[in-house]
């Protein structure tokens, strides 16, 4: 089984395909479980560079594991894996979010490469996963044992940009 997630090596289509981009800070890392693959980060909002947000305190839905339906444990449990685009926020550093609203007020990533810290001096850092692989032995519904496997991910390079770059790309 492989994830399929969205990625770009264009910062246009990024923008484009991206309806809210934001400018803030994470407030705190200890994310709130929402659903049994995503935890939920305050994050204040400073700017918005694209789209709309009702409020400035909003929160970041973050895949943090992967459940594959139909996969069990020897007790009978469902299977979690760590997801390897995981990347725990780091609070109060300047980040670039491009994101989508989820659900009312929670906002996640649509792109693999769509969370950028801010250095002091503008320029931009990809956050990444520093994910390596992570495998598991389980029995599927069926009585079956496998193995699942998980393996750490490539980005797509995206050439290097300010933030004051993407205004002009942005048009704000």
């Amino acid at each position: 089984m492989y994830l399929d997630v969205a990625a770009t090596d264009d910062w246009k289509t990024l923008i484009h395909d991206s309806p809210v981009i934001v400018v803030g800070s994470y407030l705190d890392v200890a994310g709130r479980r929402d659903t049994n693959t995503s935890l939920l980060y305050p994050f204040q909002v400073e700017r918005v560079l694209k789209g709309e947000v009702k409020e400035k305190h909003i929160r970041i839905a973050k895949h943090d594991r992967m459940h594959f339906e139909g996969i069990r444990d020897e007790r009978g449990n469902p299977v979690y894996v760590k997801d390897p685009l995981y990347v725990k926020p780091r609070p109060h550093q300047q980040m670039l979010l491009f994101l989508r609203e989820v659900s009312p007020d929670v906002y996640g990533t649509r792109f693999a490469n769509g969370e950028w810290t801010i250095r002091p001096d503008g320029s931009l850092d990809l956050l990444v996963s520093s994910a390596s692989s992570t495998e598991k032995q389980v029995t599927t519904d069926e009585g079956k044992r496998i193995r699942v496997r998980v393996v750490g991910v490539g980005y797509p390079q995206l050439p290097q940009k300010r933030l004051q770059d993407l205004n002009g790309i942005i048009g704000r």
